[in-house]
């Protein structure tokens, strides 16, 4: 989950377009160390498709500083809900109190990917309905 959390870290959040993967190899992911890796191969993507449309509406509004903030700031705040809303659905599925517990339980592990991948599609084509 800390290779996820940079990856998001870095991008506010990751989308693309598209149904989430369900089944995919989250889902077949027989330990941690596939698990991680799956869930960077598919955000990857995800990632690639997120930035080129902050890019795109960062160029749209060009020249428009107050337009360009409100843009940064709900990106940041949107990485903040979706870190959050995974986190509280990983807890809630594998019945933890928190973070600590995530990392231990591997089905709560793939109910944070689950929910990561599925709220970056969601918010994905939020962006794309700006067009």
């Amino acid at each position: 989950m800390k290779a996820i959390a940079l990856c998001f870290g870095a991008v506010a959040f990751a989308f693309a377009a598209g149904a989430a993967a369900a089944p995919s190899c989250i889902d077949d992911a027989a330990d941690r160390g596939q698990l991680e890796a799956c869930a960077l191969k598919l955000l990857a993507k995800k990632q690639a498709a997120t930035d080129a449309e902050y890019a795109r509406l960062a160029r749209a509004h060009a020249g428009n500083d107050e337009m360009l903030e409100v843009l940064r700031v709900a990106r940041e705040s949107y990485q903040g809900y979706i870190n959050m809303q995974c986190i509280f659905e990983g807890a809630a599925t594998a019945g933890t109190t928190g973070k600590k517990e995530i990392r231990a339980s591997l089905g709560a592990q793939k109910a944070f990917y689950r929910c990561i991948d599925r709220v970056a599609d969601d918010a994905y084509a939020g962006l794309e309905r700006l067009r």
